[in-house]
This record gives structure tokens, sequence and C-alpha cells, in this order.
């Protein structure tokens, strides 16, 4: 796991921990978990948390059955109901109102970035990219300009951008590091879309020779008026969009609307909940507060 990761778990191991004490559930009992403990737990969140927390809290409790090679039994059709009671009792504070990158929006930021601008394109592919292959933007993009930090973030570079396995130029790209995948790395599909508002394939053509993209250079950077590369940071990415949107009088995005965007965009079109999940590497179903 990843250090935020196993931050993220230990928290949330010391809560069930916690809530086991509070039921003075014996110690013997809680390990591995039963079913009927599990349902407890959970029915225990009703009204005061929503469905990320209930989610990421349950997924945290798998992940560790699994590591230490305990049976999981909270894979049931009761436990499904249960998160949806959860999510139905959730107070107003704990449901957050994310909204995804919209195909409408997508097309306003074509047309509002200059194209004729280095940075603009790179801003472009990155906004098709993190839509389209549900990216997160700390996995894709920088969050410092400086570039002697470069290699110890793990940014893309070229050389990840794979050779087309397809006749319309469909590439994979590895990502060197993921949040749920940690060093290991995951590599993602590139496919190509219409229309070009939402194409990261022909975005990256465009992306790789105007700015000169070789196989070690950051895939989140470009050239300058002078001719010297730059980062492209997260906050100067989600600065430009929402530049461009604000101009047509709408309000701000964060940089996870446009992982929500892609999400919604598969989904509304056809594709099976469980091979979203998959796509966008989610390990629990709390996505599925983001649906629009």
């Amino acid at each position: 796991w990843a250090p935020a990761t196993r931050k993220k778990y230990g928290s949330y191991l010391n809560h069930f921990e916690k809530y086991c004490d509070k039921k003075k559930v014996p110690t013997h009992l809680r390990f591995p978990t039963s079913h009927a403990l599990l349902l407890d737990y959970v029915s225990d969140m009703k009204g005061e948390v929503g469905a990320k927390a209930a989610g990421d809290r349950v997924t945290a409790l798998k992940n560790i059955h699994a590591k230490a090679g305990m049976r999981w039994e909270g894979d049931t059709r009761q436990m499904q109901l249960l998160k949806k009671a959860v999510v139905n009792t959730a107070p107003d504070r704990t449901v957050e109102k994310r909204m995804g990158v919209t195909h409408a929006r997508m097309r306003i930021l074509e047309e509002g970035l200059d194209f004729s601008s280095r940075r603009d394109i790179a801003v472009s592919f990155a906004a098709k990219v993190t839509r389209a292959a549900m990216v997160r933007l700390g996995e894709f993009l920088p969050s410092s300009k400086k570039m002697k930090r470069l290699e110890e973030r793990k940014m893309p570079k070229g050389r990840d951008v794979q050779e087309p396995f397809s006749d319309l130029g469909s590439r994979m790209l590895n990502l060197p590091t993921g949040k749920t995948s940690g060093e290991r790395g995951v590599k993602i599909p590139l496919c190509r879309q219409e229309p070009k508002e939402l194409d990261s394939i022909a975005i990256w053509k465009l992306h790789e020779k105007v700015n000169e993209i070789g196989k070690d250079d950051a895939l989140g950077s470009y050239l300058d008026e002078k001719g010297t590369r730059k980062l492209l940071t997260r906050s100067d990415f989600m600065k430009r969009c929402n530049e461009v949107w604000r101009r047509k009088g709408m309000g701000p995005l964060t940089g996870h609307s446009f992982r929500i965007g892609g999400a919604t965009h598969y989904l509304v079109n056809g594709v099976e909940t469980n091979v979203v999940k998959a796509m966008g590497r989610w390990k629990s179903d709390a996505f599925e507060e983001y649906w629009r």
C-alpha cells in the first residue's frame, strides 16, 4: 500500500476497534470479522456519515483481511442494502456535492483555450486524459514547478505513452505510481473518442509535436516562449480551466471533477457499473455517490 493509504487504513482500523470496545466485542471475535459484526458496524453509521466514509471504512477492513489471509464475509446482498440505507439516512453535511466535468464543459474548454499557446495545448491534453481515463490529477500532474523534484514524484513521461494497439491509434499509458497500486504503477487505455473535445489521442499527437515531448520529458510539461521546459502543476491546470469556465458564467470545479465526469460519461452511455469501477480503479463503492 502507498503511505497515504496505510495511514488511512490505520485510522479506519482504529475506528473499528473503538466501535468494538464500545460494544464490548471480545478481542478474539473481532478478526476475522463475522458477517453479523460487519452488519452491526455499518448499521451503527446510519445517520452519522455518508456513502464515502462508510464505503472507505468497509473497504479498509476488507483489504486488511486480504493482507492477513483472513476470510471476508462482507460481500453480501445484505451489506449492499445496508450501505444504501447509510446513504439514504446521511445528514446533509456529509453529502459532498462535487460536480463532474460534463461534455458541455469540455466543449467550452476546447473553444476557450488558445491552441497557439503551447501551455494551453498541455492543459487540453491533461484535461482530456484525466477525464477519459478517469486519472487522478495527483497521478498525472506534479504539485511543484521544480524540475529537480520530478523524479521523486514519479510522474509519467513520454516513454510511458506506448505504441498504438488499434487502427484508430488507441494506446496504453503507464502511470509509474498509482494511488491504490502504489509503486507497482498501473497501465490504462487512452482510446480515440469523438468529438475532438473528448479525444485524448489527437491532442496527444499535437502535444507531443508542439511541446517536443521526448522519452524523458514529463507528460505534464510544455515549452515556454523561450523554448524552456516548464512543468504544468495541478494548481495551474485547474486555474486555467476555471478561468475559461468563469468567462461563460460557470462556477469553479476541482481536479476530482474530471474523474467524476469520466465515470458519468461511461455510465450514461451504457457501460456496466463494474466495468466503470475497474476502469477508474476504485476499490470501494463510494464513487456511486458521484453518478450524475
